[in-house]
């Protein structure tokens, strides 16, 4: 059917963000005392969405949009992330029995929100679709790092991480501007094209869209910690809870 077309290309994070939203709810009313079986859940949910993206692989990226970009290195990063994000969750539930301080149930639900903003960036075929998915990523890396309350090094790690973390996304949407200024598009098909093939080396505006590509490559460069970006980096480290 056509919605079933229309979705297809992010059918898993659907299921993530659905079945996340539902254990939300359950785990509101449980309590903390549920958090290492929310986090058990939580990685039945992967499983089940690692094999909706297994089914529907080859069938998005027949069926993609064009925000969303979808082929066989995409899939296949997705797979690493969600078996990655299981370990994630099955360290918490040895970590938590150590630190009942620790133990709330937020973790796997950020956790998964978080996930779900990765497999938006993975997929991204645009800047406003990366923007998008590394905030959502960002916005629950933050409320974690500074998850021991009872830690002053972790809430000043949480902090720092987001005061320079809301900065760099100003400075990442200020690029994305630049370049939909000058070049007028925000695919990154268009602009590769505008660059290499397009003859925009040539021309005067060259310059704008070069800064601007520049600015969201010093943002980028940030949130991967990449020298000499990476100030922010050991404080934040020190600060997280271990699984973190």
């Amino acid at each position: 059917t056509e919605l079933v077309r229309i979705i297809a290309p992010v059918l898993p994070e659907v299921f993530i963000i659905l079945s996340t939203l539902i254990l939300l709810m359950v785990a509101v009313f449980i309590g903390d005392r549920s958090t290492n079986t929310i986090s058990w859940i939580a990685c039945f949910i992967l499983l089940v969405a690692m094999v909706i993206l297994a089914d529907f692989g080859s069938f998005s990226a027949q069926y993609g949009g064009a925000a969303i970009k979808i082929n066989f290195f995409v899939i296949f990063i997705k797979v690493i992330l969600l078996l990655t994000t299981i370990i994630c969750l099955v360290l918490y539930s040895g970590h938590s029995k150590y630190n009942p301080e620790n133990n709330r149930l937020e973790y796997p639900i950020l956790i998964l929100f978080s996930l779900v903003g990765m497999m938006f960036m993975i997929s991204a075929n645009d800047f406003l679709m990366m923007y998008l998915g590394v905030e959502l990523q960002s916005l629950c890396i933050y409320i974690l790092t500074s998850f021991n309350r009872d830690s002053v090094k972790s809430a000043e790690a949480g902090i720092k991480y987001f005061v320079m973390g809301a900065l760099i996304s100003g400075i990442m949407l200020f690029g994305i501007s630049l370049i939909y200024g000058f070049i007028g598009s925000i695919y990154f098909d268009s602009i590769s094209y505008s660059f290499i093939d397009g003859g925009l080396r040539d021309m005067p505006q060259n310059y704008g869209a070069l800064f601007g590509l520049i600015l969201v490559l010093v943002a980028i460069y940030f949130k991967i910690s990449a020298a000499p970006f990476h100030m922010w980096a050991p404080d934040v480290y020190e600060g997280s809870p271990t699984p973190v």
